[in-house]
């Protein structure tokens, strides 16, 4: 009696764990396995700088600290414009930067030390993807209570400070997040003018 429970209980998980297994075999698909890897897969910055050279004229420098590879992914290395260069560094917690016909490639958590693009006014010229200093002038608003409501929306390499004197804000980070972030300053900016108005 104890034998036949036993066997029982044996075949009881083992119809349990087949359906599990044959789940988890038909969720492994192989090329699609493979095709990941292959994404994946760093291919050497030079190749990339020396094709996105040829198509846009521009000539690149490497920070001794970065690394020989870079994840790509779908795109084709010969097929890379600047624009692309740009993502693809984002991706790889890398970053451009432009001073004197030379764009330096280096670590993105350096990137303040360098001579971004200063901006007074949006600039349609520029890449969502580089790197820019702006200065946002207030009229309405205190700048420095607008830095702990803000900062928060920047990356850790970003950079958000207030100029109380002048009442202005200074950000550091990709061009895209801080058009969205000063659109949202403004905003409250215009906010409370309308607020005294009242």
């Amino acid at each position: 009696m104890i034998q036949t429970r036993y066997m029982v209980s044996v075949c009881a998980l083992v119809l349990l764990a087949v359906p599990a297994y044959a789940a988890d075999k038909q969720e492994k698909n192989p090329l699609a396995e493979v095709a990941q890897k292959a994404a994946a897969k760093g291919v050497p910055l030079e190749d990339v700088l020396d094709a996105v050279s040829k198509s846009s004229g521009k000539v690149f420098l490497v920070d001794s600290q970065v690394g020989p590879t870079v994840v790509v992914g779908q795109p084709r290395v010969r097929d890379m414009t600047y624009p692309m260069l740009l993502k693809v560094l984002s991706n790889n917690g890398l970053a451009a930067v432009s001073a004197q016909d030379v764009t330096s490639i280096v670590l993105v958590n350096r990137i303040r030390q360098y001579p971004t693009p200063l901006l007074f006014d949006d600039d349609d010229t520029i890449d969502d993807e580089e790197w820019v200093t702006r200065v946002v002038q207030l009229e309405n608003t205190n700048a420095a209570q607008m830095v702990p409501i803000m900062r928060p929306l920047l990356p850790q390499q970003g950079h958000m400070a207030a100029h109380v004197d002048s009442n202005t804000l200074t950000l550091v980070d990709r061009y895209a997040n801080v058009r969205r972030v000063v659109e949202m300053v403004l905003a409250i900016d215009e906010s409370a003018k309308k607020r005294q108005g009242q």
